[in-house]
């Protein structure tokens, strides 16, 4: 079942819903590289995911079928694709914040997330403390660095790490494996996709950084 269809009048009472079904194609800015999000299979050349799927819903409502074009983006460039006018909506695990609402509009919130802090097992880390010195690899342009500070402070945590930007969520993965960074912080849920027999959550009991994610238009 590819979902509702909405009628005419419904289309109608939206001018962005209207120019959507104009073009006869939905564009949206995501990515193909999160595994539970939104992953390219290159053997079919499609997009499967959480964020793929409600993209593709929303284009089987609005065109009455699946044309849905991905314009690749970093949590660094989600904002800029929406304001050249270079796609349609933003579906790539955004989190919705004051700041954003002043630029953008949201759908209501899709999933609540909570930020993690994924370690390798042979680090030596077992608690929040263990950050004090390491590097922590952070996505561009995402709110995490921020929200990872304002945990050590809320827990009283006497740690000062350091925080290096990557482009995207493989790039920090590979850096942690390699060895030049000592944590990749995220949100849990897309932390899960790059968890491996030899990675682990650092403290998961401490649960901080609540992330609703939303629909940017």
């Amino acid at each position: 079942d590819n979902g509702p269809k909405a009628d005419d009048d419904a289309i109608a009472a939206s001018t962005w819903a209207t120019a959507v079904k104009n073009a006869g194609v939905f564009k949206i800015g995501s990515v193909q590289t999160s595994p539970l999000f939104s992953l390219l299979n290159e053997k079919d050349g499609k997009t499967r995911g959480f964020d793929a799927g409600i993209a593709q819903l929303l284009s089987n409502y609005i065109l009455g079928e699946n044309k849905v074009e991905i314009t690749q983006v970093t949590s660094d460039t989600r904002e800029s694709v929406l304001q050249n006018g270079q796609v349609d909506a933003v579906f790539a695990t955004y989190t919705i914040t004051d700041e954003r609402k002043k630029s953008w509009d949201f759908s209501t919130p899709y999933r609540t997330d909570h930020v993690g802090i994924l370690i390798k097992k042979k680090s030596g880390m077992t608690k929040m403390a263990d950050l004090d010195g390491k590097i922590i690899g952070v996505s561009q342009g995402s709110t995490t660095k921020d929200l990872v500070l304002q945990m050590l402070k809320d827990q009283n945590v006497d740690a000062t790490p350091e925080f290096k930007e990557f482009p995207d969520y493989p790039s920090i993965k590979s850096a942690l494996d390699a060895g030049n960074i000592d944590a990749f912080a995220m949100d849990r849920s897309t932390l899960k996709g790059y968890t491996t027999d030899d990675c682990e959550l650092l403290q998961p009991d401490v649960e901080f950084g609540a992330q609703d994610y939303g629909v940017a238009t």
